[in-house]
């Protein structure tokens, strides 16, 4: 289906007033996504899920004899906690994939390192890991030494 496929299901969606706030919001945003030319695969996913979960069929509800109000309010509960799985698999998928471009990356330096033998010579000085204890050391040398320590984790 195309985006205006999808534009079309998810204002016959929002039209049915079968939606919570929530998922209002995010169909009234993926509008907006579409006319910018930002809506996303993951998105449209989305929307096939959540019409499908409500019964609707290329824009269409779909009647499956006949329920008491009560079962379908309990369904449009249950629909944000799908709502939501759906998104965050969504969201999951396109930070992996960030991820791999930018481990792909050329000429992306690693984050520098730190160098832990020279924190640990520093963290020596205020603690004795032998006694489990704070050395005996001046306060003004303590803050020196954790100061130290604060520009080599910067």
């Amino acid at each position: 289906m195309t985006d205006v496929g999808t534009e079309e299901l998810i204002n016959k969606m929002l039209d049915s007033k079968k939606l919570g706030s929530d998922a209002s919001e995010d169909l009234k945003d993926f509008l907006q996504d579409i006319k910018e030319g930002n809506f996303h695969r993951d998105d449209d996913a989305y929307v096939h899920a959540l019409a499908q979960r409500l019964g609707f069929t290329d824009g269409k509800a779909v009647v499956k004899g006949k329920s008491s109000n009560a079962s379908a309010t309990k369904k449009i509960d249950n629909v944000d906690w799908h709502e939501r799985a759906v998104i965050a698999e969504a969201r999951l998928e396109e930070l992996e994939e960030e991820i791999e471009v930018l481990k792909d990356a050329p000429g992306s330096s690693p984050e520098p390192m730190v160098d832990v033998d020279a924190l640990r010579v520093l963290l020596n000085k205020i603690y004795d890991a032998e006694t489990d204890a704070l050395c005996e050391i001046s306060n003004e040398e303590a803050a020196q030494t954790l100061k130290l320590m604060s520009e080599k984790l910067d």
